[in-house]
């Protein structure tokens, strides 16, 4: 039998909304810190996700949308982020 551990992905998926455009991105990797239960892994996907989202409104600024397929790494996290899908919103 195996470990559920072992068919968990690597990464999430989320999305902001940008303008009148939804961004899909992958976060990689999806990492549990040791030390820290359910609830502060949750707190810390929550302040990466609040990164992420001001990264990418700040990266669309001045760079416009990015491609699907681009990864992007983020200089204050130890994680990048890959995009996955670009819809109208």
């Amino acid at each position: 039998m195996k470990d559920s551990k072992e068919n968990e992905l690597d990464f999430l998926e989320a999305a902001i909304e940008f303008e009148d455009t939804i961004i899909r991105y992958r976060l990689i990797p999806k990492e549990e810190v040791e030390g820290l239960d359910v609830m502060g892994n949750y707190y810390l996907f929550t302040i990466q996700q609040k990164h992420i989202k001001k990264f990418l409104n700040s990266f669309c600024e001045i760079n416009g949308l990015p491609e699907v397929g681009d990864r992007l790494k983020l200089h204050t996290q130890a994680f990048s982020i890959e995009i996955v899908e670009l819809l109208p919103a």
